[in-house]
């Protein structure tokens, strides 16, 4: 399976009682419709793209992430552009068949349980344990292709790696996605470091604390797809990282703020630049936020870059404490 791809159908119905697997490559596809289907999918992106909606979530997908969808869950998977080929793996498997492998102490659903603390569609594993998942996965598709003495069991096998190969309780939030997957590390690296001098320009400081660049990125990752529920997203995600912070959905309510530590999220405007990254051009507000500072105050700004069909789009994090 490694080295071959299967002709895309639209079919979102399976044919086998236990699982199938398919590895697409599509180089111009139109948009499928929100669905559901009543057996469990796991999908991994391997290049692309991507942008998936799940429920009432909008995730922005890298190469290498891995989407775990329970049956009846609505989702859709969002094109961002024809420019490059579009390819992923595709794990479809029967509630029945997973139930089955299970154990008392070992369930194969586990990975899809809404309930468990943490949950969450998107897995961001780290290099190797991405890399160990799709090399289970075309394993699985290469023993499914093939109906030898004992490779049913050697399948099942598979399967259950694939399923128990992480503690969904232990996986950690995806917080990486405020990246740009076009400009890649490197350049997101230094996009970082034009808008760093231009905050310091302003006044303003960039933020150093890790824990709040994570919660951005995941409230960014979390909310819904319409682009509402960014404020909620964001007061789940500073507090399940332990910061109290009071989260404001505009910036009037933000400097009116009476509590002693309290931010909201702003869209940055952009331009492009002689050296062909973008600019940024520094908005009306960030200027009111540099200009409301006292020396009782201090505000940082946490930066985090998202690729979109028209450019990137910067959100900036006002953390002000007092």
């Amino acid at each position: 399976m490694s080295a071959q791809f299967q002709p895309y159908t639209r079919r979102q119905t399976m044919i086998a009682g236990d699982f199938e697997v398919y590895r697409y490559r599509s180089t111009y596809m139109n948009e499928v419709a929100l669905h559901h289907h009543d057996f469990y999918e796991v999908y991994l992106l391997l290049r692309g793209q991507v942008s998936y909606i799940v429920e009432n979530h909008l995730y922005k997908m890298r190469p290498g992430d891995i989407l775990l969808i329970s049956p009846l869950e609505l989702h859709q998977a969002r094109i961002m552009t024809d420019a490059e080929p579009y390819e992923r793996i595709v794990l479809w498997a029967a509630r029945a068949y997973l139930e089955s492998l299970s154990s008392p102490r070992t369930s194969l659903t586990r990975c899809f349980d809404t309930t468990v603390p943490g949950h969450t569609n998107l897995l961001r594993l780290p290099g190797a344990g991405s890399a160990e998942m799709r090399r289970r996965l075309e394993r699985l598709g290469e023993l499914h292709a093939r109906n030898g003495y004992g490779d049913d069991l050697l399948a099942a096998g598979c399967l259950t790696g694939c399923s128990s190969l992480y503690d969904p309780s232990d996986v950690e939030d995806p917080a990486g996605v405020g990246t740009s997957a076009l400009l890649g590390e490197d350049g997101t690296e230094a996009l970082a470091a034009i808008y760093k001098d231009a905050l310091a320009r302003s006044g303003l400081e960039a933020g150093g604390d890790q824990r709040v660049q994570n919660a951005l990125n995941q409230a960014l990752n979390r909310r819904t797809a319409d682009g509402s529920g960014l404020t909620r997203a964001l007061r789940d995600a500073l507090r399940r990282a332990g910061i109290d912070a009071a989260v404001y959905s505009d910036l009037p309510s933000l400097l009116a703020a009476k509590e002693e530590t309290a931010c909201c999220v702003v869209l940055l405007r952009t331009a492009a630049s002689e050296s062909g990254l973008d600019a940024v051009i520094m908005s009306e507000v960030l200027q009111q936020m540099s200009a409301a500072q006292t020396a009782d105050t201090a505000c940082q700004v946490y930066l985090s870059v998202e690729d979109g069909p028209d450019g990137r789009a910067v959100y900036a994090l006002l953390l002000v404490r007092t």
